[in-house]
């Protein structure tokens, strides 16, 4: 019974890394755009049936997995530029809703050519198996944990983990949130009349923003346009 509950304890932290690490990347895109990618499985799937058929197109793996880490940063690009940016400055639903319509697309994609049969990708290492003690360690093991663990390394030592920062409050998240969409509404602005707007209120008039996205509250936005309009100072300063 020890021996059956300590496997199932590796098996299921093996298995937990590789969640973690899928988790980590939501995170990292959650925390630089406050919009929840409730398409980043689809993602990620996508990005292994493209190692899939590379792989089985006769390439080997490794420059089979560097292919498809080019075509899915072609694809993020083209789906980001092609559809997020055009509502950027939309409320969080309609991004949250896009990205949700583009992992429906990729997953639908992917069954309307293989099915809902289970594909299996040829591991590039050999299937072997360690005993340490009455534990099996498998190479999927092996490989997966050292992975994960080299990756959290390295960002612990470069100083990017902060493995004792605690969450933000929900205020401070929802003002960061606003005041990065007034940012891209001012940018689509400057594109499109070639200068800065004189007041805030100017995007709410010309429907660039809602009237609830200048309004933050425990928050005063100071906004001035400098130099003409050619650039301008957006800061937020508590009540």
């Amino acid at each position: 019974m020890l021996a059956l509950f300590l496997q199932l304890v590796v098996s299921g932290i093996a298995t937990g890394m590789l969640y973690a690490l899928v988790a980590l990347s939501m995170t990292v895109g959650y925390r630089a755009t406050t919009v929840v990618n409730f398409g980043h499985g689809d993602m990620v799937m996508a990005g292994a049936y493209a190692v899939f058929v590379f792989a089985g197109s006769g390439l080997p793996f490794v420059p089979a997995l560097l292919l498809a880490i080019g075509v899915l940063f072609l694809f993020g690009f083209a789906t980001q530029r092609g559809l997020m940016q055009p509502i950027i400055a939309a409320p969080h639903l309609s991004l949250a809703m896009m990205a949700l319509a583009i992992g429906y697309a990729v997953r639908g994609a992917a069954r309307l050519e293989w099915g809902s049969e289970v594909t299996q990708l040829t591991r590039p290492y050999a299937q072997d198996a360690y005993m340490v003690g009455p534990v099996v360690f498998t190479m999927d093991d092996v490989v997966i944990g050292g992975f994960v663990l080299t990756l959290l390394g390295m960002r612990a030592v470069s100083g990017q983990l902060h493995l004792n920062a605690r969450p933000a409050p929900a205020h401070d998240v929802y003002a960061a949130a606003q005041m990065r969409d007034l940012r891209f509404a001012l940018e689509l602005y400057e594109r499109e009349r070639g200068h800065y707007p004189e007041r805030l209120e100017a995007l709410v008039s010309e429907d660039w923003v809602h009237a609830q996205q200048v309004e933050i509250p425990g928050y005063r936005l100071e906004y001035t346009p400098v130099d003409g309009g050619n650039d301008y100072r957006l800061d937020l300063a508590p009540r």
